[in-house]
C-alpha cells in the first residue's frame, strides 16, 4: 500500500508540474491495480479515493476556475471509473484464487485416491501370495506325503507279487513311477508357490528353468541374459519372476505359438523384462478388457514401481515389456 501511495504523489507533482497541458488520469490506474492485486478490495478503493483526491488538488492549484458543475461532474465519473475498474479487478483475483483453491483440492483427492489404489493393489497381491503360500504348504505337506505314502504302499505291493504274479507286479511298479512323477510335480508346484522372494542373482535361473520347463510344454522357448541388469530386492525378483510365469503361460495357451523368448536385460541403472512369441498376437479390444491375468501383471509391475506394457509384435506375436525405473544415483 505504501508503494501505491508513493506512485500516487509522484503521479500528483507530475501532473501539477505539467499545468494540465496532458491527463494523466489513466497513469493513476497504475497505483490503484497495484493495490489492489497486492493488498485488498478495500486498499485498491482507498488508492482510487487518493488518486481522485490528488488529481483535484492539483488541478485547483494550477486552474482555479475549474471548480465548475462539468469539474464535479468529471470527477464523480472518473471516480466511478476507478471504483469498477477495482471492483472487476478483485472479482477476477477472487475467481483466480477460488480455482486455484479448488484444482489444488482436486490434485490432492487424484493423489489420495492413487495412493489408496496402491495400497489396495499391494494388499490384493499380499492376499494372492498368502493363497499361493497356503496352497503350496498344503500340497507339500499333506499331498505330497500321501503321495509318498501311496508310493510306498505300491512299492511294498508290487515286491509281494513279483514272485506269484509278474505281470500285476509290473503294472503295480508303473504306478509306483507315474505316482514318483506325481510327487515331483507336486513338489515343483509347491516350491513355485511358497516362494515369495527370490534373490536378483537367482532370478536369470529361474527365467532359464522357466523356459527349459515351456520347451518341455511343447513349446520351443529359451532365455536371453543382456548386460547386468539392475533389480533392486528379492520382491522385485519375485514379480518380475510371476509377470514372466504369467505371460509365457497366457502366450502358450491363448496365442499358440511355436516359439517364446524370455529376455532379461539392463545396465546397472536400470532392468527390463520381455516376453515375446510368435503366436496368434493381441488386438487391442483384447488388450483394453484384459482378463485377470493381466491385470495381476500390471499390479506387479506397480508395486515394484515398474511399467508394463503389451503390444503385437511388427509381423506375427505379443509382446510383453515390464521395464524397472532407474536407480537414483547418490549425490
Amino acid at each position: 500500500m505504501a508503494l501505491a501511495l508513493l506512485i500516487i504523489a509522484v503521479m500528483g507533482w507530475v501532473d501539477m508540474s505539467s499545468h494540465a497541458m496532458a491527463s494523466f488520469k489513466f497513469f493513476y490506474l497504475l497505483p490503484i491495480l497495484i493495490a489492489v492485486t497486492r493488498v485488498s478490495l478495500r486498499a485498491g478503493c482507498m488508492a482510487a479515493l487518493a488518486s481522485m483526491a490528488v488529481r483535484s488538488v492539483g488541478n485547483m492549484v494550477v486552474n482555479p476556475e475549474t471548480r465548475t458543475p462539468v469539474f464535479y461532474w468529471n470527477w464523480f465519473t472518473d471516480l466511478l471509473v476507478y471504483l469498477l475498474m477495482v471492483w472487476a479487478v478483485h472479482g477476477m483475483i477472487s475467481l483466480y484464487r477460488e480455482l486455484d483453491r479448488r484444482v489444488a483440492a482436486r490434485t490432492d483427492q487424484l493423489m489420495q485416491a492413487i495412493r489408496d489404489r496402491r495400497q489396495l493393489e499391494r494388499e490384493l497381491l499380499e492376499i494372492a501370495t498368502h493363497e499361493r503360500t497356503a496352497i503350496g504348504s498344503e500340497i507339500h505337506d499333506d499331498l505330497c506325503q500321501q503321495l509318498v505314502g501311496t508310493a510306498f504302499e505300491v512299492k511294498v505291493l508290487a515286491d509281494d507279487l513279483s514272485v506269484r504274479e509278474p505281470d500285476a507286479a509290473r503294472r503295480a511298479q508303473a504306478i509306483v513311477t507315474h505316482v514318483e512323477d506325481a510327487i515331483a510335480t507336486a513338489r515343483r508346484l509347491a516350491r513355485g508357490l511358497l516362494d515369495e522372494s527370490i534373490p536378483p542373482e537367482e532370478l536369470p535361473d529361474a527365467l532359464a528353468e522357466l523356459a527349459a520347463k515351456c520347451t518341455e510344454g511343447g513349446v520351443h522357448s529359451q532365455f536371453r541374459l543382456e548386460g547386468n541388469p539392475a533389480i533392486p530386492n528379492a520382491e522385485s525378483s519375485a514379480q518380475l519372476l510371476r509377470i514372466a510365469q504369467e505371460a509365457v503361460y497366457n502366450a502358450v495357451h491363448h496365442a499358440k505359438p511355436s516359439f517364446v523368448e524370455i529376455v532379461l536385460g539392463g545396465n546397472e541403472e536400470t532392468a527390463f523384462l520381455l516376453i515375446k512369441d510368435d503366436g496368434s498376437g493381441m488386438t487391442p479390444p483384447a488388450v483394453r478388457h484384459k482378463g485377470v491375468g493381466l491385470r495381476i501383471m500390471a499390479q506387479r509391475a506397480t508395486v515394484i514401481g515398474g511399467i508394463l506394457s503389451i503390444r503385437p509384435r511388427a509381423g506375427k506375436g505379443t509382446a510383453v515389456i515390464c521395464h524397472l525405473p532407474l536407480k537414483k544415483k547418490s549425490p
